[in-house]
């Protein structure tokens, strides 16, 4: 429920900004790009990140095949800038559970 704080990486998680600032820059272009292809570092970085750098050596070719899949072309750019974005600005809830009185579906979007 932590954001990327220095508390959270401190524990081991890894640093949205760091992860997704580079992201922001490439994909934050004016006109579109219709060729636009990620090579095979940001699937590797979610499998990684998701599954561990033990991971399956078909599951991991799985995904980062259907990653660069969803993120190619210029709408798959948009993608993946927003996501870039949401993994370096957001904020976290830890210091506001108490206050949730309710279900919560917590959803994590690569």
């Amino acid at each position: 429920m932590d954001y990327e704080s220095s508390r959270s990486r401190e524990t081991g998680c890894w640093d949205g900004r760091i992860a997704a600032d580079g992201l922001v820059s490439v994909c934050d272009v004016p006109s579109p790009t219709p060729d636009f292809e990620l090579g095979d570092d940001w699937g590797n970085l979610l499998v990684n990140t998701g599954m561990g750098p033990d991971c399956d050596p078909e599951l991991r070719e799985f995904w980062v095949k259907e990653s660069k899949a969803n993120y190619a072309g210029n709408d798959g750019r948009e993608r993946l800038r927003m996501c870039a974005i949401g993994s370096r600005d957001r904020d976290g809830l830890h210091t506001r559970l108490r206050d949730v009185k309710c279900p919560v579906l917590r959803m994590h979007v690569s």
